[in-house]
């Protein structure tokens, strides 16, 4: 296997930008990250709230309602520790498992992921199982559950884990990545790496092709690193609702950096995966 190994990455460097090299050194870190022993897990659902006090007028006075949303969903419980208020301070643990179950609870979603070069639209639903659909100009993704397509230049390739052809290798591989990299439970890796985030306001966000023209907007307490990977910029943006509005952060590895952002344009309405071919 080693002659299609060499063949795959040199095909990697040949025919693949910078930008998709870095994606594939980030997605493997945080792979690394997420499977780490000392890494954070989700907490328990007994688990005790770590927020700032304050005063129950004061709660009332400072936290806005958000008239924009418009799923239809039953809170999950494990969201009634996370109060939002300025300067609170909310566990990343807690955090990361309230918008995990939030996910599973709305059923489907779409985003818009952008790079410095590069950006594509993502579709994806859990029913149950995770599906999803990446489309950018020089590439489209399709996963249904457990199998995957990739296709570029006109040419659809099916994921497939015994094949020796380079080309079946490198969609295979990809596929795999981006499985991944764009399920939004990613981004709650990210948000249980950091011990506490801090919100700063309720406020706009920075994209207009946001689902929310507001949300809260919070920030880590101290820098984030995941396995030799440094985060820094880490800014995210959260409804009352417990729904992801915007998501941006820089990762620097090996004096690589690139900056990745990921608006959610919905949440809940219904979408179809498309089949290939």
């Amino acid at each position: 296997m080693k002659f299609f190994r060499n063949n795959l990455y040199e095909k990697l460097l040949v025919q693949c930008k910078p930008q998709l090299i870095l994606f594939l050194m980030l997605t493997l870190f945080l792979l690394s990250a997420c499977n780490s022993e000392n890494g954070t897990t989700a907490p328990e659902e007994n688990s005790e709230p770590n927020t700032t006090e304050t005063s129950p007028e004061n709660t009332e006075s400072t936290k806005p309602t958000n008239d924009e949303t418009s799923t239809n969903f039953e809170t999950p419980q494990q969201c009634n520790t996370i109060k939002f208020e300025k300067d609170a301070l909310i566990n990343g643990g807690e955090l990361a498992h309230c918008m995990m179950e939030t996910m599973l609870a709305v059923k489907t979603g779409s985003q818009f992921a952008q790079t410095s070069t590069e950006s594509s639209n993502v579709d994806f639903k859990f029913d149950p199982q995770y599906s999803m659909h990446v489309e950018n100009e020089d590439m489209s993704i399709i996963i249904h559950e457990n199998t995957g397509w990739l296709k570029q230049e006109g040419q659809w390739i099916e994921e497939d884990d015994t094949s020796e052809d380079m080309d079946v290798i490198l969609a295979t591989n990809t596929i795999k990545l981006t499985r991944v990299f764009s399920h939004p439970y990613m981004i709650t890796q990210y948000l249980a790496a950091v011990s506490q985030w801090k919100v700063i306001e309720f406020g706009e966000v920075p994209d207009n092709k946001a689902f929310v023209k507001t949300a809260w907007q919070l920030v880590p307490e101290g820098p984030v690193n995941l396995e030799g990977m440094t985060l820094s910029d880490v800014e995210l943006w959260i409804t009352d609702e417990y729904l992801g509005a915007y998501y941006v952060s820089t990762g620097n590895i090996a004096g690589i950096s690139e900056t990745t952002s990921n608006t959610f344009t919905q949440w809940g309405e219904p979408i179809t995966i498309p089949e290939p071919f």
